[in-house]
């Protein structure tokens, strides 16, 4: 404590204390940041559990030819493009199935062509004999 006796004359020091935790902005920066992480660990942990069901699927699974349809295509829609995907078809036990290609084609006439191209080729489909439609696509062609 400052004992000194201050002069009359000297204009009146103002101190500004603040008392407390940080700033709301402060705190409304941090949630921030934490949503936006956990965000990132979300979706990096449905990358990674995706990727291990395709590994085991593709160690374990049963083994099927699948044929690339020309009249059907899986359409998703990224930063306002459009985006084509083959669909590709395999039948296990007299029953159809369907699953989606990994190859992202610019628009729905460039898959188009690129099922005419294969000229019948086929694809490797891996999938869980107790439930067909579990499956895993391997290398398309």
């Amino acid at each position: 404590m400052n004992t000194v006796p201050r002069d009359p004359a000297e204009p009146p020091v103002d101190v500004n204390v603040r008392v407390g935790g940080p700033r709301p902005r402060g705190r409304l920066i941090l949630i921030g940041i934490a949503v936006v992480v956990a965000a990132v660990l979300a979706v990096g942990a449905v990358f990674v559990v995706q990727s291990i069901q395709r590994d085991e699927l593709m160690r374990t699974g049963e083994q099927v030819q699948a044929v690339a349809r020309d009249d059907l295509f899986s359409k998703r829609v990224k930063n306002d493009h459009e985006y084509y995907y083959v669909v590709w078809t395999y039948t296990v036990d007299d029953r159809e199935y369907t699953i989606t290609g990994r190859k992202r084609h610019f628009s729905r006439v460039t898959a188009s062509t690129y099922v005419r191209g294969l000229d019948g080729a086929t694809a490797t489909v891996y999938y869980d004999p107790a439930d067909p439609s579990r499956a895993a696509l391997g290398d398309e062609p």
